[in-house]
């Protein structure tokens, strides 16, 4: 959680929102705190990432540009 924080916050100059590493005592609270807490994609839209990837031509276990991932999701349309 430490490097995220870092990556989020000092890396990524906080450019996708300040992300705070916060321990809480409570065993119920499991996703204070955590990646998908503060994710800014709903639910739904997560599950449909394999439709997503797929139609915009991505290869599994491939390394891309960012400045082309950024491009091929501005044109992508997702149903």
């Amino acid at each position: 959680m430490e490097d995220l924080a870092n990556w989020a916050n000092i890396k990524k100059q906080c450019d996708l929102g300040l992300f705070n590493v916060v321990p809480f005592s409570n065993a119920n609270w499991v996703y204070v705190g955590k990646v998908f807490s503060q994710c800014v994609l709903p639910p739904k839209f997560l599950n449909r990432l394999p439709e997503l990837f797929e139609s915009i031509g991505l290869v599994p276990n491939t390394f891309y540009d960012d400045n082309f991932l950024q491009e091929k999701l501005k044109t992508a349309e997702l149903i």
